[in-house]
This record gives C-alpha cells, structure tokens and sequence, in this order.
C-alpha cells in the first residue's frame, strides 16, 4: 500500500477512511502471517506499543518504544505463542483514531496448552504511520495458558 509513496514531512498526511480501513487489514495481516519486519515501513520513528496487563501474568504486558523495541516485542510474542484463526471483527475509525475488535485462537509452544481469546487494539496515526498501538487482551489467561499463573 505504501509503495510509490513520497511523503513531504513539512505536512501533516491525513489518510481517507478506506485507506485507514486497508491499512490495518494489512497490518494485522502482516502480523499474523508472522511477517514482522515488514510491519516497520508502516510505523513511525517514535511509535509506542503498550499490552495492557499486569506483568505477573505476562512479561509481554507494558510499554515499548521505537521501531526495533516493537518488531522486538512483537516478534517475541510470536516465538512464545502460535495465533490462528485470527479475525478483525470490528474496525471503528475516527480520523487517524482507530479502534479494532478482534479474535483469534492463542497455543503457547512450550505448553501445547491454547484458549481461545478476545482483543481490542488502538491504533493513533500519524502522517500515514502507526504512532501509537495499544492492545487489550485477558493477560490471565494468557499466563494460564503459559503455565505461569
């Protein structure tokens, strides 16, 4: 989606609803399918990843910043855990306020043990790149799944 794009710095870029709408369907797309590196043309220098959580039902809850802490983040949690049948099942957006409701199936690979999980993301944008992602999930079940609660 972003290939061609000169983007003018002296501006802000502001994306239509329909290039907001696809732009997420790719991300978590790319997500999904385990394609890390190729989220970080689509987010900002200083973006924040947050998994909202307490950390003693999992080290992936709390706050990363900046492009590598994030693919980091986000490629540990893919060694930690298989996700599959993933689905958006609802996109709100509100100018470069996105909100996306999702699900999907979670298998933690030293465990074997999997559950079936509900999410919610925030996304901010800012000049077409991802500033901000917060994630909601039941980080207890999470660690029941891990074997660490």
């Amino acid at each position: 989606m972003r290939v061609g794009w000169k983007m003018d710095l002296t501006k802000e870029i502001v994306l239509e609803r329909g290039q907001v709408l696809e732009l997420i369907k790719v991300l978590f797309k790319t997500r999904f399918a385990r394609e890390i590196d190729q989220l970080r043309p689509y987010v900002a220098p200083d973006i924040v990843y947050r998994m909202v959580g307490h950390r003693t039902h999992t080290p992936f809850s709390g706050e990363f910043r900046g492009p590598d802490a994030v693919m980091n983040g986000v490629r540990n949690l893919h060694i930690e855990f298989e996700f599959t049948h993933m689905s958006l099942d609802k996109v709100i957006i509100d100018g470069n306020s996105v909100g996306v409701r999702w699900h999907g199936r979670w298998k933690n690979r030293g465990t074997n043990a999997s559950a079936d999980f509900e999410g919610f993301a925030h996304l901010e944008f800012e000049n077409g790149l991802v500033k901000s992602y917060t994630n909601f999930v039941d980080t207890a079940l999470v660690a029941n799944i891990s074997g660490w609660g």
